[in-house]
């Protein structure tokens, strides 16, 4: 979501200096009508069915017990739920906002809206940051590991990224030096002024120092698991369990790179192809586009990559829940307790 700390209301002039100004939004909006709403189409769609996918995951990491019984499961899940937020509340409302812009909503609209884009976009980047950290001691400090499983610990890296969230976003939100605005068009709701300190700092507390931290965990997480997947080969059950951590470093990695390549694509292209960008609305339209559903395609990379979240998800989807003695199942999903007649007979009697 960094891009969006970006404008794309600027001019470059025959220097190739970029210069600020409001475009004729509504002259835009005419013009290329057809293809906003083609591409309104495209991504909701792809929101909803990542929504869906999200919340299948979701359930599949905390019921389907090769998954729940990792020691990251409530932090996995944690960082699913953020993302089915985002993908329902979020990224849906921003396609919205730029489906209908200034003709629907007033100016100060971003001042409420910018909590609803912003706030939870950093608690996920948080989130994830905490994530490849604690997959990061639990691969380069293994002996140390158990004392960051503890439930204290847990909820500790739950509550963090809330935590760093709410107070980068309280400067824009009292409008502190730093405030909510739309930009024209196609922008959204942005931190304004642009290119001000207090912007630059939120824009980096809110997501780039989380994701440099997110990228060197998992980073070095990845060579240390493949390093250790064959030395082990052979041993067994050991050699199974190294893999299976492998499979989630892989599955976590993949999903960082397409966060990257979904969000940074857009200030990559402002920043070193300004004239080729800002003359073209449907190349904003595209990168924006990327930015709207990289919350939705996450659980691409969790099915793709992980057998254990591949027959997590087909176990959910086929309701493979059974219901006897409160006992995990023997394909892996957690059951639930059955009263047998019996006992309730005897309770009832008591």
């Amino acid at each position: 979501m960094a891009s969006r700390l970006l404008p794309t209301n600027l001019t470059v002039n025959s220097s190739g200096n970029a210069t600020f100004t409001r475009p004729p939004s509504v002259s835009v909006y005419i013009s290329h009508h057809r293809s906003l709403i083609v591409w309104t189409v495209a991504v909701l769609t792809i929101n909803l069915i990542g929504a869906l996918a999200n919340i299948l995951t979701f359930i599949a990491t905390l019921t389907y017990r090769p998954l729940r019984k990792s020691s990251s499961c409530l932090l996995l899940a944690h960082c699913i739920l953020l993302d089915t937020f985002i993908t329902v509340v979020t990224e849906i409302g921003a396609v919205l906002v730029t489906l209908f812009g200034d003709r629907l909503f007033p100016a100060h609209f971003c001042q409420a809206w910018g909590v609803f884009v912003f706030g939870p976009t950093f608690v996920g980047n948080w989130a994830h940051a905490l994530l490849a950290f604690n997959r990061f001691v639990a691969a380069t400090f293994p002996h140390q590991y158990r004392r960051s499983t503890a439930r204290p610990v847990l909820l500790a890296t739950i509550i963090i990224p809330w935590v760093i969230s709410v107070v980068v976003n309280v400067f824009p939100v009292a409008g502190n030096r730093v405030r909510f605005e739309m930009m024209w068009p196609w922008a959204g709701c942005m931190v304004q002024p642009l290119e001000s300190l207090a912007q630059q700092l939120v824009t980096s507390f809110g997501t780039y120092i989380p994701c440099l931290v997110t990228g060197m965990c998992y980073t070095s997480v990845l060579i240390r698991s493949r390093l250790s997947v064959r030395r082990r080969v052979g041993e067994g059950s050991r050699s199974t369990v190294l893999n299976q951590r492998y499979e989630v470093s892989k599955m976590l990695f993949a999903c960082f790179l397409w966060y990257c390549g979904a969000n940074f694509t857009l200030p990559a292209a402002v920043t070193f192809f300004p004239r080729l960008y800002f003359s073209s609305p449907l190349t904003q339209l595209a990168f924006k586009g990327l930015q709207y559903v990289s919350s939705a395609v996450n659980p691409v990379f969790f099915i793709a990559v992980s057998k254990n979240y591949r027959d997590g998800v087909i176990l959910v989807m086929t309701c493979r829940i059974t219901a006897t003695n409160g006992a995990v199942g023997t394909r892996g999903m957690v059951t639930f307790p059955r009263t047998s007649q019996k006992s309730s007979v005897r309770s009832s009697t008591k």
